[in-house]
């Protein structure tokens, strides 16, 4: 970052902290004061997300090379969800006493399934390039 866009965002976060301060003043009573930040908190959430998402976005489509790699990435995770979904069982979930969770029939359960195996596939694989980053480490 250069030094203009340090200073703005500087006054950018004072800004953010002197909302925060108000909001505090001048808020009515001690239970209106929690639900303000909260939906101040959402607020602050909801425009880093747009934000952080809206840049990522044009970066990548100033970098062909990212772009590429990107692609690429969403591929892989598109296969892993197509191997994740035909794994994956469609029969009925049941609770401790033996009884069918209400809404697991079908397509339900077959998405919950498939989010499982899809953890489990991203976490094996996580997991070896882990350990083969800490292996190729150990030996340099």
């Amino acid at each position: 970052m250069n030094k203009k866009q340090t200073a703005l965002l500087s006054v950018l976060v004072v800004v953010l902290i002197a909302i925060g301060i108000l909001i505090f003043a001048f808020a009515a009573d001690a239970d209106g004061i929690i639900g303000t930040f909260v939906n101040y908190g959402i607020f602050l959430t909801v425009v880093t997300v747009l934000l952080t998402l809206l840049f990522s976005v044009l970066n990548i489509f100033k970098s062909p090379e990212a772009l590429k790699q990107t692609l690429t990435a969403v591929a892989a995770l598109v296969i892993i969800l197509i191997i994740s979904y035909l794994v994956a069982d469609s029969s009925l979930v049941y609770d401790a006493a033996g009884k069918p969770f209400a809404g697991s029939e079908g397509s339900v359960s077959k998405w919950m399934g498939t989010s499982i195996n899809y953890s489990i596939i991203l976490l094996i694989i996580s997991g070896g390039l882990f350990a083969w980053d800490m292996i190729k480490n150990a030996i340099k």
